[in-house]
């Protein structure tokens, strides 16, 4: 994924920013170094949108999502958490996941249990997604990653079941694929192919279980 495909896909469905067209410079940054929120908003909607950011629409992005998040915006904190994700920047990174998390914004807790895991914090990752999982099917499917890492593949499947039961249907594929490709009951990876399929319209789920019906014939 391209760093222009990240910004997209962590603002389309980010917080309400101002609709803008784009040009090319950003008139708003200074308004929005001087606590213009309004302008944050547009600055960091505008710098989403682009195809090929340079350093300085980055370090752009970085001051609107910042300036948004100590308005207490906390959505911004979360998204500002994962732009230094994927900078490989886990410290800044951490700080506003836990900044998002403390205000009880929860993609925020499971992103930093999950940023946790992939730091090698495997123990602080576990305490927070297994306390998550029963609300949340995100959380599920990072301890049946967890889990599956581990080489603890009926937990995986476990895990996997939670978050399908929520109507996660990738989960449900999971379930069915480690089932079938790491040994487990056959009526289980049935049934969960079964609901991958009919509930969720899984293609993948869709296609092994026809073909496993037609060698049945």
């Amino acid at each position: 994924m391209t760093f222009s495909t990240f910004l997209k896909l962590y603002f389309l469905s980010s917080v309400a920013f101002v609709a803008f067209s784009c040009s090319a410079s950003n008139p708003d940054i200074e308004k929005c170094k001087k606590d213009d929120i309004d302008s944050c908003k547009i600055s960091a909607k505008r710098l989403s949108d682009l195809k090929n950011p340079t350093n300085q629409d980055i370090a752009d992005f970085e001051i609107s999502l910042n300036k948004l998040c100590d308005k207490g915006i906390v959505q911004a904190c979360n998204d500002a958490g994962t732009v230094y994700s994927k900078l490989k920047q886990v410290d800044k990174a951490t700080s506003y996941y836990k900044k998002a998390c403390l205000n009880n914004y929860e993609l925020s807790c499971i992103n930093l249990a999950r940023l946790n895991f992939e730091s090698g914090k495997t123990d602080l990752a576990i305490k927070a997604a297994s306390e998550l999982c029963p609300k949340n099917e995100n959380a599920c499917v990072l301890m049946a990653e967890i889990n599956y890492s581990k080489g603890d593949f009926n937990s995986a499947v476990a895990y996997y079941d939670k978050a399908c039961s929520k109507k996660d249907y990738s989960s449900c594929w999971n379930a069915a694929h480690i089932i079938g490709t790491k040994g487990g009951n056959q009526l289980d990876m049935y049934h969960y192919l079964f609901v991958a399929c009919s509930d969720g319209n899984h293609e993948k789920a869709c296609n092994v279980l026809k073909k496993l019906n037609a060698n049945k014939k």
